[in-house]
């Protein structure tokens, strides 16, 4: 039986913590965020917008980019989905 351990949701969690999957959750969020915004720019053609765009966007492509590296290993590790009462962690 596999036990694929998935985040609580319980508030931010630190990353190293194998509760870490709930930050895919807000990575999402961050993603929606910086589409609005950049959709904005594209309909007003504010500055502004195209400008506040860019942190959200920087934000998610390196905690995506973190939470791809940390899932990888944390599936090689064993650390999540594996058989349940094996974990390493």
């Amino acid at each position: 039986r596999s036990a694929c351990r998935h985040g609580s949701g319980r508030g931010t969690r630190n990353l190293g913590d194998p509760d870490y999957l709930s930050w895919w959750a807000y990575s999402v969020r961050m993603a929606a965020i910086t589409i609005v915004t950049m959709v904005m720019y594209e309909q007003t053609g504010e500055a502004l917008f195209e400008l506040a765009g860019y942190a959200p966007l920087a934000a998610v492509s390196l905690l995506d980019i973190f939470l791809v590296v940390r899932t990888v290993r944390a599936i090689a590790g064993t650390e999540i989905c594996n058989e349940e009462g094996q974990r390493k962690f």
